[in-house]
């Protein structure tokens, strides 16, 4: 009959006990574990961890710019960490937040082969993400619910144990309870025919070809040779003010609509920590719930009380306060004299694109993701919108519009970029999804791309499908 491990896991340092206690098989590993223990605390997978023992400290993340001491804990049984000599280890969930947990060995049993796992007891809810640490939690009531604690791990198990699915898969199945999503990507561990890896290379080798043929047409191959040869200085065409009423419709003048109503008042008083006020953030907020960019809220993970709390409003006003319309002083926000002209006469294409040129070309796209990394990511803003203009009008991968911009761009796939917020098995892979969390929210939030929602738990971390909006390709001027 087979050995399992009663362990304890318990949050440190919390106001109140935040403790749970798992029976598991006994060959566990400890990348297996680390998801247990997602699972189990409540957690939601979106940060880096760590396990520290006696043998060494291990993690499932390999940077192969900056290696560092820890040791990978796939195939590192649990046993070999947590055992009679060394019945303790500490679990690091958030390196921003250091979450750390205390894992006790409670003790050995011989239970029956369907065991599984189980969860034996649990009080205390889990925090919640990004909430800055156990210094800012306070006292909580709330009951745990067992029930589907124990679904989870029941179903992660038969997932990964008894069907062989990979973890990461597996996990965003049973938070979303959906079915297995299906894992892309071209390398040798997925499960496409040599056919169908083919079909697929093909499609993309088709779709490039249709953007350069028509970019070419339009444009000529020129003016990307030129923006590799200065792509911070260059400008490979010029973008026009958009028609005020197409202007209008853009998310990004929707959401501003409650600031320059409060800037034809006069100037806006800020707070004493010097964000927004708050009854005109939580207004930006409300307009920020667009279903044209499901981004911004799929990705706003604490109730709004401050700009502090609301990314995208902290985004919106970067961009307004970098851009010729207003002018940022200690304790309040006005209107320079452009911004007033504009604004009286209702100018919304040239305030459009005053905003659009503030964010391609001084706002730090890294806030977004919190890395100052990439830059050339941000610099080839303005040819990913040509390529956006003349792509086919239908939905569109973001993956693809990624290939297609790093064939054109080459530097783009050999800049370096930090992976310190991705668990990604590559460097190239790691651009792809700084890409795509950047890309899909600016261009959203400037309506160049519209994009469908996700119930998925980890939304930002996967493909999506984009469609060029008429904005993005009537914004360039042709005859440059």
């Amino acid at each position: 009959m087979p050995k399992y491990l009663q362990i304890s896991v318990s949050l440190d340092d919390a106001p109140n006990p935040i403790e749970r206690t798992l029976l598991i098989p006994a060959e566990t590993d400890l990348h297996q574990l680390h998801y247990y223990l997602q699972l189990a605390m409540g957690w939601q997978l979106s940060h880096l961890h760590m396990f520290i023992t006696a043998k060494g400290n291990f993690s499932d993340y390999e940077d192969d710019f900056e290696p560092g001491d820890e040791l990978l804990e796939f195939d590192v049984p649990v046993t070999e960490v947590l055992n009679g000599n060394h019945r303790q280890i500490k679990y690091l969930y958030d390196y921003g937040d250091d979450w750390m947990h205390t894992i006790k060995l409670e003790e050995s049993v011989i239970l029956p082969a369907d065991t599984h796992v189980k969860l034996l007891h649990a009080v205390g809810v889990c925090p919640e993400e990004n909430s800055g640490g156990v210094h800012y939690l306070r006292k909580n009531s709330q009951k745990v619910d067992q029930e589907r604690i124990q679904s989870l791990l029941q179903r992660f198990y038969t997932l990964t144990v008894l069907q062989g699915y990979g973890q990461q898969p597996a996990f965003i199945a049973c938070m979303d309870d959906e079915e297995v999503p299906f894992e892309f990507g071209l390398d040798e561990d997925n499960d496409f025919s040599a056919a169908e890896l083919a079909m697929i290379a093909a499609l993309h080798e088709q779709f490039n070809h249709d953007i350069y043929h028509a970019i070419n047409q339009r444009f000529s191959y020129a003016t990307l040779n030129d923006f590799n040869r200065d792509p911070y200085g260059h400008e490979p065409y010029r973008i026009a003010a958009p028609a005020d009423d197409m202007a209008r419709q853009a998310p990004i003048l929707q959401a501003l609509t409650p600031l320059f109503d409060a800037f034809r008042e006069g100037p806006v008083k800020l707070t004493a920590s010097g964000y927004l006020p708050v009854k005109l953030v939580k207004a930006i907020d409300a307009k920020l719930h667009d279903p044209r960019i499901p981004l911004i809220q799929e990705s706003q993970f604490e109730k709004v009380t401050s700009e502090s709390k609301s990314t995208a409003v902290a985004v919106l006003r970067h961009i307004v306060c970098l851009s010729p319309l207003v002018k940022e002083y200690k304790t309040k926000i006005e209107l320079t004299a452009k911004g007033r002209k504009l604004l009286e006469a209702d100018k919304s294409g040239e305030i459009y694109l005053a905003l659009l040129q503030s964010a391609f070309r001084k706002f730090n796209w890294g806030f977004i993701d919190y890395s100052d990394e990439c830059p050339l990511q941000q610099s080839v803003a303005e040819v990913m919108v040509l390529q956006s203009a003349v792509a086919p009008e239908l939905e569109i991968i973001d993956e693809a519009f990624y290939a297609s911009l790093s064939a054109m761009i080459p530097a783009l796939d050999e800049e370096p970029v930090t992976t310190s917020q991705w668990t990604a098995p590559t460097p190239n892979h790691a651009r792809v999804l700084h890409f795509r969390r950047r890309y899909v929210y600016i261009f959203g939030l400037l309506g160049l791309w519209t994009h469908n929602a996700t119930d998925s738990h980890l939304a930002s971390l996967e493909p999506r499908r984009v469609q060029v909006t008429p904005l993005c390709r009537n914004l360039i001027v042709e005859d440059s």
